[in-house]
């Protein structure tokens, strides 16, 4: 059992769960006392250890996040980097059901591309509008919107327009590959 406190916050690992929480300093020195004697409080509340199936630490953040099973998450914010990363240090250095690897950068690819298509689909559509007409009410509608958009502005606009939100997108996406670098995982064995 190992358990930090700063300020308000306490955090506590045990072999089984991980525990946390923001409390006054009254509860603090109280919930204190009772770990220095090796009792473990019922106030504390967190998450045992097999629920987790990873554990993410970002070094622009001051927290952790935790994914479990069934799609869910939880966060552990830090009032400094320091503590958040004196406890991720124990984790991954004492608990031998993680290993440390780096996130995958897949998902960030595969929104680029999906957000490429977007934009090459939308170019092409106000490029093409005047060849195509809507017989039901709603594509009816598109197509007037389009069809007024295509004439209010001319070819030339319509390709630099989405130029620039590929550009944009691109320097978004070395942003995200870059973030990638100074993230850190540990993932359940």
């Amino acid at each position: 059992m190992k358990y930090w406190t700063e300020g308000n916050q306490i955090v506590l690992i045990t072999s089984d769960h991980l525990l946390f929480g923001d409390y006054s300093q009254a509860e603090i020195r109280e919930l204190t006392t009772q770990l220095d004697k090796g009792v473990i409080p019922n106030k504390l509340t967190g998450i045992p250890l097999n629920y987790i199936k990873d554990i993410q630490l970002d070094d622009r953040k001051r927290r952790i996040d935790i994914k479990l099973g069934k799609g869910s998450a939880e966060k552990i914010n830090f009032k400094s980097k320091q503590l958040r990363d004196t406890v991720f240090d124990y984790i991954k250095d004492n608990m031998k059901i993680f290993d440390l690897t780096r996130p995958s950068s897949s998902r960030i690819w595969k929104g680029y591309a999906m957000a490429l298509l977007f934009i090459a689909f939308i170019v092409l559509l106000l490029l093409t509008v005047r060849q195509f007409s809507g017989y039901s009410p709603g594509a009816k509608a598109i197509g007037i919107l389009m069809t007024q958009l295509s004439n209010t502005l001319d070819k030339t606009p319509i390709v630099v327009i989405g130029l620039l939100i590929v550009i944009w997108r691109t320097v978004m996406l070395v942003f995200d590959l870059k973030a990638l670098t100074k993230t850190l995982r540990l993932t359940r064995k």
